[in-house]
Formats: C-alpha cells, structure tokens, sequence
C-alpha cells in the first residue's frame, strides 16, 4: 500500500460497532430519535398513519395529511430535545397542480415541516388544543424532568384528539 492509497482509506466511525442503540445515544439527538422510533411511530401505526422519522403521513387517495416533529436541535445539544408538532392538509390534485404551475423542483409531496406552500393548509399542534399557553404552540421537552412515557402519552394524546379530528373534518 502506498502513502497515496493510505490517505485514501476510510477511517472507522466511532459509533461503528457498537449496537444501535449505544451508536444513536452518542449523538445528541439519539434520546429524540429513540423516542419517536420506539414510542410515537408504533401507536402513530395503530391510529392509521404510515411513515417513520419525524414525518408521518394518513393514508388517503385525495389528500395530503402529514404530520411532522420538529426538533429544535439547540436544545438537544443542550442534552434536553424539544419538539412540536406541525400538521400540513392539502388535495392533492391541488398540489399537484402547483407543481405544474412551477417545475420538478417542487417535490411530489408537501413537506410537513415547512410552513408557506401554497395551497398547503397548515397548522402547529398547539394552536387545536385548548389550554395551550405560549400563544397556541405547544412544545415537548425530553428534560428528564418528565418520563418519556407520560411524554409520549401526552403527545399521541394531542394527535388522537386534536389532529387526526383536524384532518378529517377537512376530507369531506
């Protein structure tokens, strides 16, 4: 091997090796990751939606209706992730019809996080749930302060009672 090939070789990743769990941990995102891999997508599954990640999206043939978790990552780096949740609802011959109107630079789906696309109906969790403080946002800390359970109960809660009912009332 040569000096030049020896500069070439991929250097090991320090999570390499380690099992999942343990690599996601050293990162500072890996409790919030963790969190929606294990405690909010399977019951997200049960209440009908697909999608992993922080994007989840319920299934319909005329409509976009996706959820999305938004991290503020400052605060995981500060060792205390917090999170809300946005809800976007559009038909989808209408945004189908903007993306005409543009190019393919539009992607084929809207994207749940990202507020301003038209003709995206968008909206924060908090601002459907009725004793929300902060001026209608609602936002999660995985502090510690709090068990991640009765935070995940919390949040799926606001989903089952306040989004998916958002969501249906609009798939008419």
């Amino acid at each position: 091997m040569t000096l030049a090939d020896a500069g070439r070789q991929r250097r090991p990743l320090a999570s390499e090796g380690q099992p999942r769990e343990d690599a996601a941990m050293a990162d500072p995102r890996g409790p919030y990751r963790l969190f929606l891999r294990d405690r909010i997508a399977p019951a997200m599954r049960r209440f009908g939606l697909k999608g992993s990640g922080n994007v989840f999206e319920l299934p319909d043939d005329r409509y976009w209706a996706l959820v999305g978790f938004q991290a503020e990552w400052k605060s995981a780096y500060l060792g205390a992730p917090e999170f809300t949740i946005n809800l976007t609802f559009v038909s989808k011959a209408a945004w189908a019809a903007e993306r005409a109107g543009w190019s393919l630079t539009i992607p084929e789906r809207p994207s749940a996080n990202m507020f301003d696309q038209d003709p995206c109906e968008q909206i924060r969790i908090g601002a459907l749930i009725p004793v929300s403080d902060l001026d209608h946002d609602r936002w999660w800390s995985l502090d510690g302060t709090t068990p991640p359970q009765e935070v995940a109960d919390e949040v799926l809660a606001a989903i089952r009672d306040h989004a998916l009912p958002w969501f249906r009332a609009r798939m008419v």
